[in-house]
C-alpha cells in the first residue's frame, strides 16, 4: 500500500540537540515504510500524532504499517480517524477497504469503493476492485456493470479481468473440483466479452469434462470463429466429433491442424520454433493414421 504523500519537505540531517519535529518524525516514518521497517514506522508516526493528534496523513500511514504487520482491528481504527479527519482522501478509503476485504468484509469494502468513486469517479481500478467484490458476493449484475465501466474508461482492464476471471474458473475446476462453478465463470465471462476465445476454449474443456460433448463442440467452433488460425480449438473439436462418431468432421478438423502447422513450419525461420511446428505436425499425422483405419 501506498504512502499519503504530504507536503513535508523531506528529512535532512538533524542536530541530537535539536528536538525532532512532527514532520522529521513524519518524514523518517515514511522512509521507514519504503524500507520495510514496520515498527519503527508505527513508533513514528505515533510520534507525530502524539505533537500533532490531527495530522490525517499520520493516522493513514500508521494505519498502513499497522496492516502490513497484520494488526488489522489498529489499522481500521487509523484510517477510521484518517477518514474523519480528511474525508476527501481516497486513500484513506482504499486502505480501509482492503482491511475490510481481509476480514471478509466485502459489503463493508464495497461501501469504501462506493465512496471512492462519489469522489474520483473516473477511476477505473476502482470500478474493478468493486465489480470483484460483487462477483465473489454472488451479485453478477452489479459485477457486469462495474467491469464495463472499468474498460469503458481504461480498455486495457479487459485483460485484467478476463486474467482473474479465467484465473477463478480454474481454480474452481481444478483445484476445487467445481465444474458446475468454473461454467459459470466462463459463461459470465462470455457475457462480458462475447468474443473471448480463451473463455469460450475454457467452458469448452468443462463441458467435455461434464459430459456435455455437443456443448463443447459448440464453444469450440465459437472459439475458432474468433480466431480461425488456433490449432488447439480445431484439435480438440476434432477428437470430440470422433468420439459422437463424426470421423468426417474429425477428419476435416485434423487436416487444418495439419495445414496450419505446415505453413507454420515452413515459415518459421527460428529453428527450434521450427522443429516444435515440425513435431506438432507429425504428432498430427499419427492422429489422421489412427482416424483413418
Amino acid at each position: 500500500m501506498p504512502a499519503w504523500s504530504s507536503p513535508i519537505p523531506s528529512l535532512v540531517a538533524i542536530s541530537s540537540a535539536t528536538p525532532m519535529s512532527a514532520e522529521d518524525f513524519y518524514n523518517r516514518g515514511i522512509d521507514d515504510i519504503k524500507t520495510g521497517k514496520v515498527k519503527e514506522a508505527v513508533d513514528d508516526f505515533s510520534q507525530v500524532l502524539l505533537i500533532n493528534p490531527n495530522h490525517a496523513a499520520a493516522y493513514f500511514n500508521r494505519g498502513s504499517a499497522y496492516s502490513q504487520s497484520g494488526d488489522k482491528q489498529k489499522a481500521m481504527e487509523d484510517f477510521n480517524q484518517a477518514i474523519r479527519l480528511s474525508p476527501y482522501a481516497t486513500a484513506a478509503y482504499d486502505g480501509r477497504a482492503y482491511v475490510r476485504k481481509s476480514l471478509k468484509d466485502f459489503k463493508g469494502a464495497i461501501e469504501d469503493y462506493t465512496q471512492m468513486l462519489k469522489i474520483t469517479p473516473f477511476d477505473a481500478g476502482v470500478y474493478f476492485k468493486r465489480g470483484l467484490l460483487h462477483y465473489r458476493l454472488g451479485d453478477k449484475q452489479s459485477a457486469l456493470e462495474n467491469f464495463i465501466e472499468a474498460v469503458r474508461i481504461q480498455p486495457s482492464f479487459i485483460q485484467q479481468i478476463t486474467g482473474h476471471l479465467v484465473t477463478t474458473a480454474v481454480i474452481r475446476a481444478a483445484e476445487v473440483g467445481d465444474y458446475e462453478g468454473a461454467l459459470e465463470d466462463f459463461s459470465f465471462l462470455i457475457h462480458f466479452n462475447p468474443s473471448d476465445v480463451q473463455a469460450y476454449s475454457g467452458r469448452a474443456i468443462v463441458r467435455a469434462g461434464l459430459g456435455d460433448k455437443k456443448g463443447a463442440v459448440e464453444d469450440y467452433s465459437q472459439a475458432i470463429r474468433f480466431n480461425p488460425l488456433g490449432t488447439n480449438a480445431y484439435l480438440k473439436r476434432g477428437q470430440i466429433l470422433s468420439e459422437l462418431g463424426d470421423k468426417r468432421g474429425a477428419l476435416k478438423d485434423l487436416r487444418k491442424v495439419e495445414s496450419l502447422y505446415a505453413i507454420a513450419a515452413s515459415a518459421e525461420t527460428d529453428p527450434p520454433l521450427r522443429d516444435f511446428y515440425q513435431e506438432r505436425l507429425k504428432e498430427t499425422w499419427d492422429l489422421l493414421r489412427k482416424l483413418q483405419r
